[in-house]
Formats: C-alpha cells, structure tokens, sequence
C-alpha cells in the first residue's frame, strides 16, 4: 500500500472506524469452500502432530500416495490441520524412495531448514493460501512409487497445542500435458554454486563468500542467485508466478528475474515488505 492509503487507513482507525453509509456497501462477502476443486487424491501424514515447547518445530511427514503409473500434478493445495500453530508447509517429491531411512515409528522426521534430501518443490502453503490450479494442459509430474513429503513448521508459542493433521489435496491431469511444471526454491544458500548461482558477495563478507550478517547491521542485503540451464529453451519457458517468504530477521525482500536473451526479453520484480509470506503473479 501507499503512504497516503495507509495514513486513510489509520486516521479512520484513529476516528474509531466509524461506519459508513450502509446503502453504499459492497454485497456482502460470501466465502468459497475451502479446498481444491476436483480433488483426485488425498495424503495425509500416518499420526497427527502435536506441538508443544516455546520453540519453534519443523517436522517432515513422509506420505506414500500408492502411484502404480506416473501421474502429472495439475491442482495442488495444503488444508491445515490445526490453522493454530501452522506457520508454514512445503511438499517435496521424493522419487527414490531416500526417506525410508529417516522416517521414525510415526511416520515422520525433524527436519529444521530443508527435508534432508534433494527433492522437487511442489507445494507450499502459507497463511492465506489458496490452491495452485494449472491450465489442462500443465502438470508437474509425480512419479510411480515416488513418496511426498511435507515439511511443516510448527510455531506452538509456549503451548501444546491440538494435534495437526495437515493434508494435502492433489488433481491430476488427463494423460501426459503439453506442458511441464516446476518450482524453484531459491534462497538461503550457504556459498556460490557454478554458473553464478546460489550466494552472491554480500556487503559484510569476512572471509570469501558467506552469508554473514553481523551484530549490530542495519539494512544489511544478501543476495541469492538462480539461472535456467543453458539447455532449457526460452522460447518453450513461462514463468507462471513468483513469491516470497522469510522468518525471524528479515524485514523485506525483493525478487527480480530479466531473460539471458536480448532478443527476448523478461523483466519483473516482486516485492514484499515487512510481511512474512506473499505471491507475486508474473507479468503478460
């Protein structure tokens, strides 16, 4: 919002938001029901979750959808369990099946900042969220007998809370799509990676390339980094949506993306200030 809007905004407050002239008001508003339409499939963790402590939890819930074939995701959406203390999920593919050998009696793992594994990005929700529908003719592909795996974060505020039985929601698509669908997950990098991805030279580095934020700092950046192989054509490339997300210390943060090409140029921005989650839709 503007300066201007928000001042309207906290003069009214300030007022004692007083009412307005009921014949001019909008009809009144009728909420959607919640959950993605067309379900196909439904996975749930094997044991709700209970969240307790005055620290935050981070838990993975690997679920076995029971593909026989390979499915292509076309609609996605995360319903939360116990809306209390879910901060935050991402679902990942796993396609080999790696963990297996994390999971406890319960069906799940710790996993504070990724899932202990490198898998596929291909849901998040966060408050406010509402599903991720594609045209008919996109789907993120799942493979048979890839396991998904939902890591929550839990934020149980010195309480033990309802248990949390976060499901996820799926549609597939009819056959094998036109087109394929993909999330990139960038941030939070430790170093550079080849190519001029991952971490790029902050401001208060000490020691080569690091993400280091010293005691004290203000307006301190750092910068991440995610190039397209050389291999993906952009003529067959679409960004559908771009998004933010951060905890704890951050305070804004800023998404560019421009194309390699000169002869086909990209450019947008999103920008997300003092607000822990937003969704950015891309440019025509």
């Amino acid at each position: 919002m503007k300066e201007e809007e928000i001042a309207v905004l906290e003069a009214w407050a300030a007022s004692g938001a007083p009412e307005g002239e009921p014949a001019d008001a909008p009809p009144p508003f009728v909420a959607e029901a919640p959950g993605l339409p067309g379900v196909d499939l439904e996975v749930a963790p094997k044991e709700p979750f209970v969240a307790s402590g005055d620290a935050d939890q981070f838990r993975c819930f690997v679920m076995d959808p029971g593909l026989t074939e390979t499915r292509y995701i076309n609609g996605v959406h995360l319903m939360p369990g116990n809306g209390k203390v879910v901060h935050h999920a991402l679902v990942f593919i796993d396609r080999d099946g790696v963990t297996d050998a994390l999971v406890d009696e319960h069906g799940g793992y710790d996993c504070f900042g990724g899932p202990g594994f490198s898998g596929e990005l291909v849901a998040a929700w966060a408050p406010g969220g509402v599903p991720i529908e594609l045209e008919p003719n996109i789907g993120a592909e799942l493979p048979a007998g890839a396991r998904l795996v939902m890591q929550v974060h839990y934020h149980p505020a010195g309480t033990t809370a309802e248990p949390d039985a976060t499901r996820l929601q799926l549609r597939f698509t009819q056959g094998v799509p036109e087109w394929l669908m993909g999330i990139a997950l960038i941030g939070n990098f430790e170093s550079p990676f080849a190519q001029g991805r991952g971490l790029l030279p902050g401001p208060n580095d000490a020691d080569g390339v690091e993400f280091l934020i010293p005691a004290g700092a203000t307006d301190h950046v750092e910068t991440m980094q995610f190039r397209l192989p050389a291999a993906v054509s952009l003529s067959e490339t679409y960004l559908y949506g771009a998004g933010t997300h951060m905890h704890y210390v951050g305070t804004d943060m800023t998404s560019r993306g421009r194309s390699r090409s000169s002869t086909s140029p990209l450019r947008w921005t999103c920008t997300s200030a003092r607000a822990p989650s937003t969704r950015c839709a891309s440019p025509p």
